[in-house]
Order: C-alpha cells, then structure tokens, then sequence
C-alpha cells in the first residue's frame, strides 16, 4: 500500500509470508499470510501481544529460523543497488551460504530482546564486536580493534577500551543492550530489525535505548523494523505500524491513525490496555479470553471469540480488507455494516484527552 508522495523507495516488502512449525502436536500454524512494506529510512512497528507472529516473521526476514520451522507460502522482496542499478530479489530463493555472506550482519542486522543471551558468556566483548567487522568489512585485526572503539563510544559507552576487555556479566543491562546495537550497526546494515529491544530493562534505561536506536537509524540512514507488544513504546518512534493478531496483520496505518482513528476491536483492547494516569478506576484493562491455538486453522475472524462486538459473520468468515485512507487499512467485517460501530466510550474519552494534549 503506498503511504503517500513524500515515501522513499521500498527496501523490503514481506508477501503473503506464511510460517508453520512441526510440534509433537501437530503442525502450528504460527504466521498465516502477513504483508508488509519497508521502506528507506522508515521505522515499521509490529505490534501484538505474544503469540501473534510478530517475532516469527521478522526471525524468518533475519534468517533465524529453527530446525522445526518451515516457510509454507510467500516471499521476502529485497530491494538494492548493484552497479548502478536497483535489484529486486526475493532472498527466501538465495541459498544458506548467500545469505550469510551477503545478507545478515551485512545488509540485514538485528537487535534482540535479552542482551545477556544475545552475548556469549565466555567471550570477550573485543571478540564479539570484532568478529563480524573483520568477516564482512575485510579489515584486519588492528582496523576492526579500531573500529570497535569507535561504534562503542558512538553507543554511549563512556571508557570503551575498558569494555572490550570485559565479558557481558561485568556490565549493566543497558551496556549490553548498547554493545548489541553496536555490533548490530558495525558493517553498516541497511536494515535493522529490533524484537523488543527494551524490554529486559529497566524503565529508567529504556528512554535511552529508544533513542539512542533513533539517532543510530538518522545517522546511517537505517530502515527499521520496530517489534514490540507495547502501544506505548512505538508512539514516538514509529512511521507506520501493523498491528498483529493470531498469525496476521488485522490493522495497519500511521501513527496518528492507529492512535487517534483506531478501527480493529483487537487494537481498541491493546490501547485501553495501556495504563492512563488520567484516568479515575483504579483497574487496568483487559482483553478477555485468550488467543486461540494456532494448531487449527481458525474459522472466520480470529479474534471473533475475544471480541464483544462481533458479528454473526465474523464465526464464519475471514473478515475483509477494508482500506479506511490512503494510509489507513483494516480487516474487519464491522466496516462492512451500514452503521458503523463506534469505539468503546472510555477509549473515545482517552483519545480525546490525548488530542487536548497534543495541542
């Protein structure tokens, strides 16, 4: 979906991306046909709560994938320039050593959730931050040492030369997670997948990270896809969001849609889940119910049985691609209705506090 004439080039666009996984009970249907578009310097956001595929299909894009895990249907466009022209290719069709060599660490970097189990214990931090540069920059020893010293104290890390003498257990959360993004950014990437990159932190740290991964995406003009199950976290960060549910993409849009103009049941409830300091009751919200298991094709609207505003059609059949704007879509067979149905009052009430602020 085009976002508008001021959008730059697309660099990555996932297709109908559909992943299952072999389990001893059976074939679990875990991603089930997600679309999306990335395009230059954007910072995408997936949302959903655990369980909706959001880290599943980034995984697949990064080329992390388990043994028991398998690509069913779809494809992974990559868009670059090679000797003056661009170059469209679908990387699921490159073969292992391909995409090792040409593709992850190098073009496509990522940013895990735990910075303590992306790190190995028993190296060095000079070891880990190095490797990478030396294998796809083709630097030697002495050039890579440099170099490192150089992306740690652009991560913020005040004695640099100390820490590539320490193992990950000598530091803090919040260095890890700075050593991680560095090593992420080393040889220079195009795309730069962070999967809840703030989450094993501490509130006081998280700001940080946040924008620290901000002034890293400006500087080297960074294409990145954003995952979190935090509506909170991507409101200052994102372009464009995509909110997830059960395995599929049910509502997506810019910031200012998804907040202000939600339409999707299931992101009135990840919204009105959000704690709100503004707000008299003294109990957070929740969705009721639980997703459903992914073992069997959900019939109809996935969230159907979670959702209090459901229709009969909803039990029955997948709900429909209902484009709201030029930027604004959603699968929801309430569109469809002739009266429309009207978000839940408390969430109106926030949204109307949240635009008196914004003013």
């Amino acid at each position: 979906m085009e976002r508008g004439k001021d959008t730059q080039p697309a660099v990555l666009q996932v297709e109908n991306l559909r992943i299952s996984f072999q389990t001893t009970a059976g074939k679990l249907r875990a991603v089930r046909g997600v679309d999306f578009t990335l395009h230059k310097g954007e910072t995408l956001a997936i949302v959903g709560e655990s369980g909706s595929g959001k880290s599943v299909s980034a995984r697949a894009i990064a080329g992390m994938m388990s043994e028991n895990e398998k690509i069913e249907e779809g494809s992974i466009l990559y868009t670059y320039e090679k000797d003056g022209s661009t170059v469209t290719e679908d990387i699921l069709k490159f073969s292992r050593k391909r995409r090792a060599k040409e593709l992850y660490g190098k073009k496509i970097a990522m940013v895990f959730q735990d910075p303590m189990t992306a790190l190995n214990p028993l190296l060095t931090i000079e070891t880990q931050l190095t490797e990478g540069i030396r294998k796809h920059l083709s630097l030697s020893k002495k050039e890579a040492y440099q170099r490192g010293l150089e992306l740690l104290a652009e991560v913020g890390i005040t004695e640099p030369a100390l820490c590539m003498k320490q193992y990950p257990y000598q530091l803090s959360g919040g260095m890890r997670q700075r050593v991680v993004i560095a090593i992420a950014i080393s040889c220079h990437p195009e795309i730069l997948i962070c999967d809840e990159p703030t989450t094993a932190l501490d509130v006081t740290v998280q700001a940080k990270i946040l924008e620290l991964i901000k002034s890293m995406q400006k500087k080297y003009n960074l294409s990145v896809i954003f995952i979190t199950h935090d509506l909170g976290v991507v409101a200052g960060i994102a372009d464009y969001i995509n909110v997830m549910y059960a395995g599929k993409v049910v509502e997506r849009g810019t910031p200012d849609d998804i907040f202000f103009h939600p339409r999707h049941p299931y992101t009135w409830g990840l919204m009105l889940a959000v704690p709100d300091m503004n707000t008299a009751d003294d109990r957070l919200y929740t969705i009721p119910g639980a997703p459903p298991s992914l073992l069997e094709e959900p019939v109809g609207e996935a969230f159907a049985p979670r959702n209090p505003y459901a229709l009969p059609v909803d039990f029955e059949k997948e709900a429909p691609l209902c484009r709201l704007s030029e930027t604004h879509e959603v699968y929801s067979w309430l569109e469809q209705e002739e009266k429309k149905t009207e978000m839940p009052e408390a969430l109106r009430k926030r949204i109307a506090k949240m635009l008196e602020n914004a003013v």
